[in-house]
């Protein structure tokens, strides 16, 4: 272990964790005992062949937990036999959407009674938001994030230590520190999707994509996607926005992000009698179990592995891993495009 390159990256477990378990299974086995006092800041250093400012940091983050405390000009004592403790959780989602849902349920099912899980939302609210971190600084172990865009981001992520903060979902890219987690690349998944329908995109005169949610802003990398397919494919295309009134053509294709735009447009469809996947294309963003059974057969999607997301996540909090994972997204045909 004799390595004392001691950078955030520079191990599957960071080098202070090592640490902290080396510790914390001494305490486990009675290596060291309650009140004894524990070896040196120096002489773990040395034993581990770590930097002394690596073990120093991990004394602190026992020292945070209860587990230890620091006597002056003794050192530091074992204060309390802890097991090699539980996780405490803090999740932060942004809403509960029957996606997200699915999401949940992996990280509550994967964590198991290895964690206490606490969780939170924000609802893409700003305030709420920055609140909801705010009251919970120091109080958890690990801090799992469903981030979305606000000026402050990183000022309000900067109070959470980054060896125990991790972000779902969008990539906060504007951001100067890298951040460790699971991400959606909105972006390459519109291409990708898109891209999988292969030749019957032809059948249709025109792309239409409904750019627009009643919950909040969609990520502009999805705009970008369906605009850099359409240019690359010579495809005809339309963005309709925010005050724009739901409306359909034959020979049109949709894509829509927002579920209040797709039932409306199936019942437009329904009404004029035109078959989805032949008079007009619809796909929809984001699998929910509703979109199997809409219309004939299911609504086509594209979207990402919120399950996948979650075994993720959990994965690599379990590992502590800090990693940066793209999360895997695709076409799914029901025949509506």
């Amino acid at each position: 272990m004799g390595n004392t390159n001691d950078t955030a990256l520079g191990s599957s477990v960071l080098r202070f964790r090592q640490v902290e378990e080396f510790l914390l299974k001494g305490i486990a086995s009675g290596r060291f005992p309650v009140g004894q006092r524990l070896p040196s800041i120096a002489w773990t250093a040395s034993h581990l062949g770590f930097a002394p400012k690596t073990v120093h940091k991990a004394y602190c983050i026992l020292l945070e937990r209860g587990v230890i405390e620091s006597v002056p000009r003794k050192g530091y004592y074992v204060r309390s036999a802890a097991p090699l403790s539980p996780l405490n959780v803090f999740l932060l989602l942004d809403n509960y959407s029957f996606y997200k849902q699915s999401l949940f349920q992996t990280i509550k099912q994967d964590f198991g009674t290895g964690a206490e899980l606490s969780v939170y939302f924000h609802f893409y609210d700003p305030e709420l938001f920055r609140r909801c971190i705010r009251e919970n600084v120091r109080k958890f172990t690990t801090y799992i994030i469903s981030s979305f865009y606000m000026e402050d981001l990183e000022e309000v992520l900067s109070c959470l230590p980054p060896e125990r903060l991790y972000l779902l979902g969008r990539h906060p890219r504007s951001l100067r520190q890298e951040y460790h987690g699971v991400f959606q690349d909105f972006h390459q998944d519109m291409i990708r999707g898109l891209t999988s329908t292969g030749d019957r995109m032809w059948k249709y005169d025109r792309l239409v994509l409904y750019f627009r949610d009643s919950v909040t802003t969609p990520p502009i990398e999805l705009l970008n996607g369906f605009m850099d397919f359409c240019r690359d494919m010579r495809m005809d295309h339309r963005i309709v926005r925010a005050n724009e009134r739901p409306r359909i053509h034959q020979g049109e294709a949709y894509i829509v992000i927002d579920d209040e735009d797709l039932i409306a447009l199936v019942q437009m469809a329904h009404q004029k009698h035109y078959i989805l996947g032949q008079d007009l294309g619809l796909i929809s963003y984001n699998d929910t179990p509703i979109k199997s059974v809409i219309s004939t057969s299911g609504v086509s999607v594209i979207s990402t592995d919120f399950e996948q997301m979650g075994h993720s996540i959990v994965q690599m909090v379990k590992q502590r891993r800090f990693d940066h994972l793209v999360n895997p997204s695709c076409f799914i045909d029901r025949g509506s495009f």
